[in-house]
């Protein structure tokens, strides 16, 4: 999510999204140009998964992504640079 948009600031969806029993526990990342800590720092604390500055490395956003998306059980602390099919392929033994 931009935090920069018309009508409402991503701060305004932030809020709204989390006084609801029905959204609360939407994901979100947030995208901004603005590299004041005190923005970031407001974005996690209305509860942002991560917070991305712009310009960023779509690489980055889709690892992003995929991390807020993941349910709790599934972060793990496996190295970085094993992928998925490798961490696949090992379950299957």
């Amino acid at each position: 999510m931009d935090m920069q948009m018309p009508v409402l600031d991503g701060f305004g969806v932030l809020k709204a999204l989390r006084t609801r029993d029905d959204t609360r526990g939407i994901p979100v990342v947030v995208l901004s140009a603005n590299i004041m800590e005190s923005t970031k720092r407001q974005a996690l604390d209305l509860g942002a998964q991560q917070f991305i500055q712009k310009p960023f490395d779509p690489k980055c956003l889709i690892e992003a992504i995929k991390s807020a998306m993941a349910p709790p059980h599934c972060h793990t602390d496996r190295p970085p640079e094993e992928s998925d099919s490798v961490v696949a392929a090992k379950l299957e033994r």
